[in-house]
């Protein structure tokens, strides 16, 4: 532990952003690491043990950090037989909006796969790829995330006002 901590407080002082990616079990046996945290993304799918642990595991980083912020990722969040909870019964349940859906798309992941790039080359304009370029922008904390763009009515000035 004081070696992780050690190691935290450095990265701390030469990084913006410091970012783990740490498993559940990680996370209980080193509180310090939540109360080292400013915020935290959690993320969870749609189904009743994830809901059951997301709910344990608000509580517990409250516990530790009273003041860190959580947001939530849902991935697969159409998945078929994927979703055993109604996302506003998720949300009920952990007493927290979903900040992000990644929706599931198998098919794009096997195209993804085959041309041997990462998504965001293979399917830059994909959904998945918007949204996950949307969390990085504001985890960066890019003001110009993505922005819905002007129609083509909009930009030849013919638009109808709503």
């Amino acid at each position: 532990p004081a070696a992780l901590s050690h190691l935290l407080i450095e990265m701390k002082s030469n990084f913006k952003n410091v970012i783990l990616d740490l498993p559940r079990s990680l996370v209980a046996d080193y509180p310090m690491l939540i109360s080292e945290s400013d915020e935290i993304i959690l993320v969870s799918d749609l189904t009743l043990p994830a809901t059951r642990d997301v709910v344990r595991f608000i509580s517990f980083c409250k516990s530790v950090s009273p003041n860190v912020k959580i947001k939530i990722v849902i991935n697969k969040a159409n998945g078929v037989g994927q979703v055993e909870v109604d996302k506003k019964d998720f949300e009920a349940t952990i007493e927290q909006k979903v900040d992000w859906e990644i929706p599931f798309d198998a098919k794009l992941m096997i195209q993804v796969a085959k041309s041997g790039k990462i998504l965001s080359q293979a399917a830059k304009s994909s959904k998945i790829s918007k949204i996950l370029h949307t969390i990085c922008s504001t985890i960066a904390g890019k003001s110009d995330v993505v922005k819905k763009q002007d129609s083509i009515w909009e930009k030849i000035g013919l638009a109808k006002n709503k």
